[in-house]
């Protein structure tokens, strides 16, 4: 009798390592500015814009800062869903509706959080809606096409020219 059980458990610590092995071997989830990468290589023709890292460090051009968040998520105040958030990638025109934005969230609870402050985020700006030299007819295009999509623990902000084949790039580097 005593065999027999530790017959089975042998055989159950044997499955459990072999799955453990198969799934490490499937590498680490890829990055927001890796997926934020795709997303922008996607974007035929990509303005001029630039990328912002949450993950950069503090004193580097490209550091997703708390000053940066509070003003283009937060209205006014640091957005709290943000403690949610492991790293974030985004990419902002300021000449053009084009922005996208990769959060990878701590927990899929924290995503709800995140993808409503991003549609906040789309809110403001439909109501801005004024970009020199686009017309309204170009602006309407991008704004009424954006997209928050969740996928797992990321949350995606798409606003581009064409989101279908901007979250295909995504999936495609997922």
């Amino acid at each position: 009798m005593a065999h027999r059980r530790f017959f089975r458990m042998l055989c159950l610590l044997c499955a459990a390592a072999c799955i453990l092995s198969v799934c490490s071997c499937k590498g680490a989830a890829p990055t927001p500015y890796g997926l934020l990468v795709a997303m922008q290589e996607a974007e035929k023709p990509l303005p001029p814009g630039r990328v912002y890292l949450r993950s950069a460090a503090a004193e580097d051009g490209t550091y997703l800062s708390d000053e940066l968040l509070t003003a283009l998520f937060g209205n006014g105040a640091f957005p709290p869903a943000m403690d949610g958030v492991c790293d974030a990638a985004c990419f902002f025109s300021y000449t053009h509706p084009c922005e996208l934005a990769v959060f990878l969230c701590k927990s899929l609870s924290a995503t709800k959080a995140v993808s409503q402050m991003c549609l906040r985020r789309l809110d403001t700006l439909r109501q801005y809606r004024s970009y020199e030299g686009l017309s309204d007819a170009q602006v309407n295009a991008y704004l009424d096409a954006a997209t928050v999509t969740v996928r797992g623990c990321y949350v995606i902000l798409c606003v581009s020219s064409d989101p279908d084949a901007a979250l295909r790039a995504l999936r495609r580097a997922t």
